[in-house]
Parts: C-alpha cells; sequence; structure tokens
C-alpha cells in the first residue's frame, strides 16, 4: 500500500528521495519519544531528521543525515476511527498526509504552515 501512495506522490517529491530517503519504522525509539517529550509513541507518524535546505548548512552539529521517518504504529493509529477500524483510503490518505508533512520540514516550512497546506 504505502508503494501505491508512493507512486502517487508529486514528481518534485520523489525527486528527494535519493538525497532524503524514507525510511519506515514500527514506531519511534524510547530514546526519540523521550527527546521529543511524547507520552504515547503512537501519537508520532513520522519525523523529518536533518538540516532543513533554508538553515544554514554546519557539519559539526549534523547528528544524522537527511531522511524521512515514517512510523507504522502512529499512521495506522491516525488512520483508525471512533470504532477501532481502518480503512484503505484513510490509510492511504495518512501515509501521503505524513510523507509530504515531513518532506515539508525539509524545505523549512513550520507546522502552521503545513497547517494551512492541509497537511498538519
Amino acid at each position: 500500500m504505502l508503494d501505491e501512495v508512493v507512486e502517487r506522490l508529486p514528481a518534485e517529491v520523489l525527486k528527494l528521495f535519493d538525497d532524503v530517503p524514507l525510511v519506515v519504522e514500527d514506531y519511534p525509539s524510547d530514546a526519540l519519544c523521550k527527546e521529543m517529550d511524547i507520552k504515547d509513541r503512537d501519537e508520532l507518524c513520522g519525523m523529518f531528521r536533518g538540516i532543513a535546505i533554508t538553515e544554514p548548512e554546519d557539519e559539526h552539529a549534523r547528528k544524522h543525515s537527511n531522511q524521512v521517518l515514517l512510523f507504522r504504529e502512529g499512521v495506522l493509529a491516525a488512520a483508525m476511527n471512533e470504532e477501532g477500524k481502518i480503512s484503505d483510503d484513510e490509510l492511504r490518505r495518512q501515509m501521503r498526509i505524513t510523507i509530504l508533512h515531513e518532506y515539508g520540514h525539509h524545505f523549512g516550512l513550520d507546522e502552521d504552515e503545513l497547517d494551512e497546506l492541509g497537511y498538519g
């Protein structure tokens, strides 16, 4: 299903995958949850890790190569309705929103700007 979502992403985003790979993990690590003060790990659907292109590059400050993380557990939780069911369409929608949201951070967009674009 993720392959279907990726195939339908804008060409500009797909071009980024070589330099800013999409990495899928089951859930964020305990250390990441602690660092971000996240109580329930399924609250986090994704994360951009790296330095946005709008920021000056500082190799000494870099901790990770640029990448977008997609967390299965968080995306599934976000796609779940009140009855605890997940439709394929909603799961695809949540994956797309999360991927575009995190690549938006790569371009220096903040949460408010991403909300305005519909990727909040």
